[in-house]
């Protein structure tokens, strides 16, 4: 499997993920408003992906992430153990956590 970042298509009147995204829907960019979803590799698949298809590495997706939350923080509860708590931005750190782990378990 391979990470992809890809906008969304236009379909009747809604948005959807490309066809060819097997998991998607994951980390928009709201400054390009791009997702990142998972596509099997080109040798497992049998149907074409857009050449223009950017595909990440854990850094990359990594770095993206923590681009993002430059300019529009992730965020988190600051109760752990109460979801309902008041809201608060994550460090750095946590990003990197965060988009690492997301990056390994889907690649596991």
């Amino acid at each position: 499997m391979a990470v992809a970042e890809y906008k969304l298509h236009k379909s009747g009147r809604g948005m959807k993920a490309p066809d060819w995204v097997d998991d998607g829907g994951y980390w928009g960019n709201p400054a390009d408003h791009t997702m990142l979803g998972w596509v099997p590799a080109e040798a497992d698949r049998e149907y074409w992906v857009p050449d223009t298809v950017s595909t990440l590495t854990r850094a990359e997706v990594i770095t993206r992430a923590t681009t993002i939350h430059a300019s529009v923080p992730y965020q988190k509860a600051a109760d752990e153990n109460d979801p309902t708590s008041e809201m608060i931005n994550m460090t750095v750190a946590e990003v990197e956590t965060l988009m690492g782990n997301w990056y390994d378990n889907f690649h596991a």
